[in-house]
């Protein structure tokens, strides 16, 4: 029991309990020999209905007040004065039809709404449509959420908001117990982007995967990697390194206490300073009880 709380205060403090396995070093350049041949890519999109949504309403001889107010939609979007108004009542029909669970429906108008928020906007602004609407279900439905991150990945992987849509379809996969699917993500996303703030995080991730399987050690040595590709990362590092072996118990609290103490002396106006004093405190008291 004591065990699952210092294994969750880890989890709690940095983000995420993730209890899987990697074998790709975090700290590597990503390249095509390393991915995995067996691990299939992200889920691919379902395909668009043979009839669209607006057809099948007009064939039902009666419609429910949802269907009514949809139907109204696509009157508006017909007698539109603009494609800008067009843009609102299409992005409105994809969350009506969510809310009916026509998820088909709703794929099928999203999609027409990119192509028009593309003629509008361009890719650019489209794309960013994708993280927002991934981002709106990320709470409320993940299954919802993940289609709009994989039309990132399957679209717009040019984009800036690439990397955020694959750190959080990796995050996915993880909390679906799927390892693989969450490894091949990060290997690809660092295989197209080796550097910049959302490759930071997903090396992040990576360790984190590494630590939570049980690779103490080497997931402690890929922090170190980490720390000489990143330096300005060091007092993340050390407070991570620290944390890690508090987590492995009492025989590991001497390094833990090591690691925290290096913050206290080198980063003492950081805001982990402070949490850094209160673990050397807890875990002294804990040795001298014994």
């Amino acid at each position: 029991m004591k065990q699952k709380i210092i294994i969750l205060l880890v989890g709690i403090i940095f983000g995420g309990l993730f209890v899987f396995f990697i074998s790709v070093k975090p700290h590597e350049k990503i390249t095509k020999d390393k991915l995995d041949p067996k691990v299939t890519t992200v889920p691919k999109i379902k395909k668009k209905p043979v009839v669209s949504p607006k057809e099948k309403l007009e064939k039902k001889s009666t419609l429910s007040p949802q269907e009514e107010n949809i139907y109204n939609l696509y009157q508006k979007i017909e007698k539109g004065k603009s494609d800008k108004d067009s843009l609102v009542y299409r992005k409105s029909l994809v969350k009506a039809f969510f809310k009916m669970e026509e998820t088909e429906s709703a794929y099928y108008e999203f999609e027409e709404f990119l192509k028009l928020s593309e003629k509008i906007y361009g890719k650019k602004n489209a794309s960013i449509e994708c993280l927002s609407m991934g981002d709106y279900y990320w709470n409320k439905n993940i299954e919802k959420a993940i289609y709009f991150y994989q039309l990132i990945h399957g679209k717009y992987s040019d984009s800036e908001v690439y990397g955020k849509a694959m750190l959080k379809s990796g995050q996915y996969f993880q909390r679906n117990k799927q390892a693989d699917k969450a490894i091949i993500i990060y290997q690809t996303y660092l295989m197209k982007v080796p550097e910049g703030e959302d490759s930071k995080r997903i090396r992040k991730q990576m360790i984190d995967i590494m630590f939570n399987s049980g690779e103490h050690e080497k997931s402690i040595a890929e922090m170190r990697k980490y720390e000489k590709l990143y330096p300005e990362e060091g007092p993340f590092v050390r407070i991570k390194i620290g944390m890690m072996n508090y987590a492995k118990g009492k025989e590991s609290y001497p390094a833990a206490i090591k690691e925290f103490q290096y913050i206290v002396k080198n980063y003492p106006k950081h805001r982990y300073a402070q949490s850094a004093k209160r673990m050397i405190e807890k875990m002294n008291k804990m040795l001298l009880k014994n």
